[in-house]
């Protein structure tokens, strides 16, 4: 069984190249943050690949739904973002920040590595 990623982020760019490196798995989008709180509520996912900087919910919000909602503690989170003040964001064991821009290796080999956490 495939994992299931959710992507959250409002540039179809990033999202397209979010789809060819991570093709192999089973991939959901939303384009906002009140599009993935209504996904996390209704979906299971593996893992969230997530933007800060989005309309109408802010990807700190999302963060911040998926961190208290009991329902939703295995799941990991790749933040993804262009904003360094993001760097030192409090995560969970496991959740990732990667600054802008990464390598489509880099994508590939964090997503493996937060999904192997998932399961520990």
């Amino acid at each position: 069984m495939a994992h299931r990623i959710l992507i959250v982020d409002d540039d179809p760019a990033s999202r397209f190249i979010y789809r060819q490196v991570l093709s192999s798995f089973e991939l959901v989008e939303a384009g906002d943050g009140a599009q993935a709180i209504d996904l996390l509520r209704d979906q299971r996912f593996d893992l969230v690949i997530l933007d800060m900087l989005l309309p109408r919910v802010a990807g700190i919000e999302v963060l911040e739904y998926l961190y208290g909602d009991p329902q939703l503690t295995k799941v990991r989170v790749i933040v993804i973002t262009a904003h360094d003040g993001y760097r030192h964001l409090a995560l969970r064991r496991g959740d990732t920040v990667l600054l802008k821009p990464i390598t489509p290796k880099l994508l590939r080999e964090t997503v493996n590595r937060s999904l192997v956490s998932s399961s520990v």
